[in-house]
């Protein structure tokens, strides 16, 4: 779904540029989603951002988008305080 979503913004980029994010951050996301609710709140998330999309709705689908990167945001930084090991390479 990502990419798909990433297709539709014109951005020819920003596929390649979240690849390489996804890449640096490794195994982050699946350790997040298990926290309590947040898998729950991820889905619902991705619905919001699905259903601005369907509607045509610029402001809400980068509303919803903005929020659900700012989740994302906050979690993978208490992430990086808690296991500074998955984000530094000792090479």
């Amino acid at each position: 779904m990502h990419g798909l979503l990433m297709s539709f913004t014109g951005y020819r980029r920003l596929h390649r540029v979240s690849g390489s994010a996804r890449a640096q951050v490794g195994r982050a996301p699946h350790l997040l989603l298990p926290a309590s609710g947040r898998l729950q709140d991820t889905y619902g998330e991705h619905q919001a951002i699905v259903s601005a999309v369907e509607a045509r709705d610029p402001g809400r689908a980068r509303a919803t988008m903005q929020h659900h990167l700012g989740q994302l945001l906050t979690r993978l930084a208490r992430l990086a305080r808690e296991q500074p090991a998955l984000f530094h390479s000792d090479a």
